[in-house]
């Protein structure tokens, strides 16, 4: 790309940043080497984006108690790499 980044890469990363830490600045920082108007645009999308995305989680936590459980649990083995296999491992003292 023309500004030396990977987007897809820094666009992810902010992404997570944002869902974990809550802070649109930390994840505007990480978009860094953007344009002034670039990084002013992936703000007011991620912003929105996080919003919505906010309203359905609360939806589905509401709705289907279940579902959201199941799918925290699929969210929480992408973001660190681990199955429900690895985590029920034989405890050894």
């Amino acid at each position: 790309p023309a500004t030396g980044i990977d987007v897809d890469s820094a666009t992810w990363q902010a992404l997570v940043t944002r869902a974990v830490g809550g802070s649109q600045q930390a994840a505007l920082n990480v978009l860094g080497a953007l344009g002034a108007k670039q990084r002013e645009l992936a703000g007011q999308l991620l912003e929105v984006f996080s919003l919505k995305l906010e309203g359905w989680s609360l939806e589905l936590q509401r709705h289907c108690p279940e579902d959201w459980n199941q799918c925290s649990a699929v969210l929480v083995q992408c973001l660190t790499g681990t199955s429900k296999r690895q985590l029920f491992s034989k405890f050894q003292v």
